[in-house]
């Protein structure tokens, strides 16, 4: 979703903010399916739950580094993820 974003403009705030919108709505698709296949056990919420307050502490830290990057550096930033990301692909590929 990165280069559709990056595409359409969305720099900083509004890219970040997207993304975790997007986020959110798979998370809460795969809930609906694990709900509806009765994998969600207590053991699969208590590490939701982990994970969530680690996520909001990350998003904070975050927000803190955002708002220091101008829009260039935020840019070769995501560009370069990007890169690393799809050479990781390319490279060592999932089994």
């Amino acid at each position: 979703m990165s280069p559709f974003f990056l595409a359409h403009g969305l720099m900083r705030g509004a890219y970040v903010s997207t993304d975790a919108l997007c986020t959110v709505g798979n998370y809460l698709t795969r809930g609906l399916v694990f709900q509806r296949y009765q994998l969600m056990t207590e053991a699969t919420v208590v590490v939701g739950l982990y994970i969530g307050v680690i996520m909001i502490g990350g998003a904070w830290i975050g927000r803190r580094l955002l708002d220091r990057l101008s829009e260039r550096r935020f840019l070769r930033l995501i560009e370069a993820l990007l890169i690393v990301c799809g050479l990781q692909m390319l490279l060592w590929p999932a089994r």
